[in-house]
């Protein structure tokens, strides 16, 4: 249905096929159409649910952001306990590393230990046994030079001189060197038939051999 303005615009009023009118479209006199919608009935329900959906929509809106932060924050919590998890298995590794280490070196501890009072006990036993024979050679050197010893108690003095002689190579480590012979100690040199073996500590040079 259309009703002619005053010539500056036409009016048309759209009416439905309900018979209720859905709008007026305004033309202006440069052919532009402005279109007004009426207000329904239920024009506040309308609103209030429209204002309810955007509402709605905004929450969801708001929800998802809050969701994805939480799931970046769940994974860098995540990541961080990887980490550490890693960290603490190396943590572990070098405990474990330590503890063998201090295990060793009870061990090594322990064998010096042992070595050491064995050592100690041997020393003992040759320092009384260098003493008894010390005192039996002074016996001897003793009837020696008062003229009452005969060529037997000379030849045990040179005996009990050469056991004193051994005894304090292998206590002190070092060559002895008396009455032409020379005493080696155990932990330098050995013996294996007519062939004698030096350590380390000695050398030789041309026709020298220098013993240490």
């Amino acid at each position: 249905m259309a009703n002619e303005g005053d010539g500056s615009a036409v009016y048309d009023v759209r009416v439905g096929d309900d018979g209720y009118i859905d709008g007026l479209d305004v033309t202006e006199s440069d052919g532009s159409i402005t279109t007004y919608l009426f207000r329904p009935a239920n024009y506040d329900e309308v609103e209030a649910a429209r204002n309810r959906a955007e509402s709605a929509a905004s929450l969801a809106i708001s929800a998802a952001g809050t969701a994805e932060t939480q799931a970046n924050d769940a994974n860098a919590a995540a990541g961080a306990a990887r980490t550490a998890a890693a960290k603490c298995s190396t943590a572990t590794k070098s405990a474990e590393a330590a503890v063998q280490k201090a295990n060793s070196a009870n061990q090594t501890a322990s064998a010096s230990t042992t070595l050491a009072s064995n050592a100690a006990a041997a020393a003992d036993g040759a320092a009384s046994r260098a003493e008894a024979a010390a005192n039996q050679a002074l016996q001897i050197a003793n009837s020696v030079a008062q003229g009452a010893a005969g060529e037997s108690d000379v030849a045990e003095l040179r005996r009990q001189n050469g056991q004193l002689a051994t005894m304090l190579a292998d206590a002190t480590g070092k060559f002895i060197y008396m009455d032409g012979t020379v005493y080696c100690p155990t932990s330098k040199a050995s013996v294996s038939g007519d062939t004698v073996t030096f350590g380390n500590t000695c050398s030789v040079s041309g026709s020298t051999v220098t013993l240490a």
